[in-house]
């Protein structure tokens, strides 16, 4: 059974399918939400799946956007039954992967299921300067020799013209509409050793699961009747669905360690910080990222069938650090292969109303020596907000504005790679020094062994720094995140210039 089938079954679907694909930031889902709410929204990468149901010109079609990033793409073929149309997303602004995009493209072609189905490019991001045509791009991917033979198209898609949304729908229907009525009835596929994570996601799915309250009494009186990956995953699911982040993350670390201490079952199981606040972290980001039409635990597992794969943390860590690592069981050690997902909220999210009370900031007792020396041998045990301006400050106080600027740019691109953000990394050190200055804070620049004014200080003397939207009073959404321009290069903002610094008398 597909997984396409799958949900089906258990939500209920229309016949007539769209399936939305390509590379990871190709701009599917950014489309998808452009024709189901009529607006562009800030989106997460998708690691699992969207799926919307719209109509147009007479016809209801359901959307399936499948997450594109490299570890995704082989669970692609799963979601091909009963496939009226294939719209494939190229960005028209990311020359350098453009033998990716075509090796993808051309893997799919050569799918049963999708045989002689109509096929729709999009050359999205059409907005942004110096992009390529669709020309260049059915050049560059040699379209006309891979589509030969199908019913296709390449068309330009931006997110400020409606026209270029309603003519890839008018194609998108008319194809549809054409392809049924040439139709021949389709091949019966054998579903045989389909991938390992879609016949465990049946097993899981085949689950009779007591009531979540039974549940969690049983993990409190240590008598569950199973204790392995997808108890995991239910426990973190549903303590954080309940508590939020803040309170679930401390009620998952305790009950699992005080089941493993205290059951039978668990007994030959050893507690490991990293790995239950990796799974944690990925339960919640499959939340944000993903919708869950039934509200339950298997429309979870339905929606982000990538979870059942118990080897995910490869892709973050290496299996040394993880496994073999003694330090990594007894604190959390942060990935040494790529950042974890970044939980980013949807636009509608980004509205703050109160900042956070400074004392539910959780400031280590480090001090601020030791915090920057932990950051920079990648030893913290948790990396957010306010890690991420505390090494702004750190740096500045230490190095002064001239070097502590130069310090910061070069240890953030180090650290978040790709998801490096110009701007933003500018925005931050300027709110951070003009706090430092306000506060009248001076750096250690002319004594290296002076003690350093502590952040938590700064902090409660200007509070603003914890509101990680405080950007968007200065920016538009659209200028910060979705120019393209804004990650590689200083933008100034767009709603109001950002303040003014006061030098202090003692800073440099």
């Amino acid at each position: 059974m597909s997984i396409s089938r799958l949900l089906k079954r258990f939500f209920g679907r229309e016949e007539s399918r769209a399936l939305f694909l390509g590379l990871d930031a190709s701009g599917r889902t950014s489309f998808l939400y452009k024709i189901v709410l009529g607006e562009v929204v800030t989106t997460i990468p998708t690691i699992g799946f969207n799926v919307e149901t719209f109509s147009h010109n007479g016809l209801s079609i359901t959307a399936w956007d499948v997450g594109g990033c490299d570890k995704i793409r082989p669970l692609w073929r799963h979601y091909f039954q009963n496939t009226d149309l294939v719209v494939f997303f190229v960005d028209s602004n990311d020359r350098d992967r453009l033998n990716e995009v075509e090796w993808s493209l051309g893997l799919l072609l050569t799918e049963d299921e999708l045989r002689d189905i109509p096929i729709l490019v999009l050359a999205t991001k059409q907005d942004l300067p110096n992009v390529m045509g669709t020309d260049d791009i059915t050049k560059a991917l040699s379209l006309d020799k891979l589509l030969k033979g199908r019913d296709w198209t390449i068309l330009p898609s931006s997110s400020l013209e409606v026209h270029s949304l309603t003519a890839a729908l008018d194609w998108l229907v008319a194809a549809i509409r054409k392809s049924r009525a040439q139709s021949k009835p389709k091949k019966v596929v054998d579903v045989k050793g389909l991938a390992k994570e879609k016949s465990l996601l049946e097993q899981w799915l085949e689950v009779e699961d007591e009531p979540d309250d039974e549940f969690l009494e049983k993990l409190t009186n240590y008598t569950l009747d199973s204790w392995d990956h997808r108890t995991h995953l239910r426990l973190g699911w549903l303590y954080l669905k309940r508590h939020g982040r803040r309170e679930g993350m401390k009620l998952i670390f305790t009950g699992i360690q005080n089941f493993i201490a205290n059951s039978p079952r668990a007994r030959k199981t050893t507690f490991h910080e990293t790995m239950t606040y990796f799974w944690t972290h990925m339960i919640h980001y499959a939340m944000e990222a993903t919708k869950n039409p039934s509200g339950d635990f298997k429309g979870f597992l339905l929606m982000n069938p990538q979870l059942s794969d118990g080897g995910l943390f490869l892709e973050y860590y290496n299996k040394e650090t993880m496994l073999n690592n003694q330090e990594a069981r007894k604190q959390v050690v942060l990935p040494d292969k790529k950042q974890l997902p970044s939980l980013i909220s949807r636009v509608d999210k980004t509205v703050v109303t109160k900042l956070p009370d400074i004392e539910t900031l959780q400031i280590a007792k480090d001090s601020d020596e030791t915090f920057l020396v932990k950051f920079e041998e990648r030893t913290l045990d948790r990396w957010n907000h306010e890690c991420y301006i505390r090494v702004i400050y750190c740096y500045l106080a230490k190095k002064g504005r001239k070097k502590g600027v130069d310090c910061v740019f070069d240890a953030m691109k180090a650290f978040q790679k790709e998801g490096f953000h110009f701007t933003l990394t500018y925005f931050w050190i300027q709110l951070v020094w003009h706090a430092m200055a306000s506060a009248g804070v001076a750096t250690n620049t002319e004594n290296e062994k002076a003690e350093m004014f502590p952040f938590s200080e700064l902090l409660r003397k200007s509070c603003q720094l914890a509101n990680d939207k405080l950007p968007l009073q200065y920016y538009s959404e659209k200028l910060l995140y979705q120019s393209g321009r804004a990650e590689k290069e200083m933008v100034l903002p767009d709603k109001k210039p950002l303040p003014s610094v006061v030098p202090s008398a003692k800073s440099k």
